[in-house]
């Protein structure tokens, strides 16, 4: 996945007060990524969070609430936008997104980040929501520096995949209308829904979290979903991979599922920052 990819990083516009945000110039593959560091609170070296966020997610500027909550508490975090998404060049898939993921953390373990911004690199926590969930267990499968993974509203995009292939799906209907809002001609996504389709497909079992469930046996797992997640339910979702984890006697794995939707719309309050506090810091 990494092989014949360049990563350039140069650190600037930084700012030296704690819990605000440092744009990084991030290069991966050639091509630049919105990028922001929010350094934690504190002199010591603490954990960091590289967070990964769903399709197709906002604009990446160096605001998140929620980066920003958890800096309060500690925690580091580096966000960027995926290559194809909100003006950065290339093209949008999970593939390239996996790139991203490893060129990131290239970034995180070099020697001049881990300094500068205090990084305990025994401690960086790859999370995502929805399609970033999908990015994180699936890097996972494939870099053994990727240790401690959290998913929220977790998506299996492999069980897409496999949807996509399937002319009597019973979800073709929803696939279509997904992909018709995000892509071309109507979407905000600049690329035509094949190129984000046929990665799926073409890469299926390599994208099958679920049948290469053995190779998270040894790192540590949090998955926080909804029971009203109509996008990625739990039945196809979260489920099949949980059971097979257990099957697997996988002990370190920490589930939790509230009355929320796909966006975190909960009947008792919550927000990300609470729920990835939690599991960093306890």
């Amino acid at each position: 996945m990494r092989n014949l990819i360049t990563l350039f990083i140069i650190i600037f516009t930084s700012l030296a007060v704690n819990g605000q945000a440092d744009e990084i110039e991030f290069i991966s593959e050639g091509k630049k990524l919105n990028t922001y560091f929010y350094k934690g609170v504190g002199t010591e070296s603490k954990p960091t969070l590289l967070w990964l966020h769903g399709n197709p997610g906002s604009k990446e500027n160096g605001t998140s609430e929620f980066a920003t909550q958890l800096t309060k508490n500690g925690i580091n975090v580096l966000r960027f936008n995926y290559q194809g998404l909100w003006g950065n060049e290339g093209e949008f898939s999970l593939g390239n997104a996996l790139n991203d993921l490893s060129n990131a953390m290239d970034l995180l373990t070099s020697e001049k980040m881990r300094i500068k911004y205090k990084i305990d690199t025994t401690q960086i926590y790859v999370g995502g929501n929805s399609f970033g969930s999908s990015t994180a267990l699936v890097g996972a499968m494939y870099d053994d520096r990727i240790n401690k993974i959290i998913g929220v509203s977790l998506c299996d995009h492999s069980y897409f995949g496999r949807e996509f292939m399937n002319p009597n799906s019973e979800i073709r209907k929803f696939l279509d209308d997904a992909t018709d809002a995000l892509f071309l001609p109507n979407g905000i996504i600049k690329q035509n829904k094949e190129i984000f389709i046929n990665d799926l497909t073409d890469n299926n079992y390599k994208y099958d979290f679920v049948a290469q469930a053995d190779k998270f046996k040894d790192k540590q797992l949090y998955l926080f979903t909804g029971i009203d997640d109509s996008v990625c339910p739990i039945e196809t979702h979260l489920l099949p991979f949980y059971r097979k984890l257990k099957k697997l006697d996988q002990k370190n794995i920490e589930v939790t599922i509230e009355n929320c939707d796909h966006g975190l719309k909960c009947e008792t309050p919550t927000t990300f920052a609470e729920v990835l506090t939690k599991f960093i810091k306890k």
